[in-house]
């Protein structure tokens, strides 16, 4: 079977900030865990609203078919370079 929309590809930079997230919280880098004073890593309620959010964007963006972070980032490339 041959894929339609190579969704993994594409949104490959919005996928990455979820993983990203995933990890934090599967390696417990939880603010307020275990001692933890780093408040970079945030609190369990913080990684649930971002998490939250990142996957609705990126459904929004799958469903409507908008531009991943990398399209726009190209185009704006492409423009500079054009202008120039």
């Amino acid at each position: 079977m041959d894929k339609e929309i190579d969704i993994s590809g594409r949104y490959d930079e919005e996928i990455s900030e979820i993983n990203y997230i995933l990890q934090g919280l599967y390696d417990g880098r939880l603010y307020g865990l275990n001692g933890n004073k780093s408040s970079m890593d945030g609190s369990l309620q913080h990684n649930v609203i971002e998490l939250t959010k990142k996957l609705n964007r990126l459904m929004t963006k799958i469903e409507y078919g908008q531009d991943s972070k990398s399209d726009d980032i190209a185009k704006s490339l492409f423009v500079l370079h054009k202008e120039q």
